[in-house]
């Protein structure tokens, strides 16, 4: 199930998101820069494409990326055309928990 969120009156896009931070695992810990496409929930990534898993510094959640060449990550500019995800999305998305 995709997860709507409503922030500030607007109704963001389910998945997928970009997110702007610093990684806290996997390869790209360390790093800081866009990384996209982010998903809330691992179950929106197909089985048959695979996912692994990426937190950020300040971010309680993890968020899931689809494995192979969909999985992007640019260190100054957001080349992708996803919403921004941020940590006002986080607030409002446990604010429903």
């Amino acid at each position: 199930m995709a997860v709507s969120l409503l922030v500030a009156g607007v109704v963001w896009a389910n998945d997928p998101y970009v997110f702007n931070g610093k990684s806290t695992s996997g390869d790209t810990a360390g790093q800081e820069g866009y990384f996209w496409p982010l998903y809330i929930n691992a179950r929106d990534i197909s089985d048959a494409v695979g996912r692994h898993e990426h937190t950020f510094e300040g971010m309680r959640d993890k968020m899931y990326m689809p494995n192979g060449d969909s999985a992007n990550m640019a260190a100054t500019e957001d080349t992708s055309t996803l919403p921004l995800y941020t940590l006002a999305h986080q607030k409002e998305l446990h604010s429903h928990h």
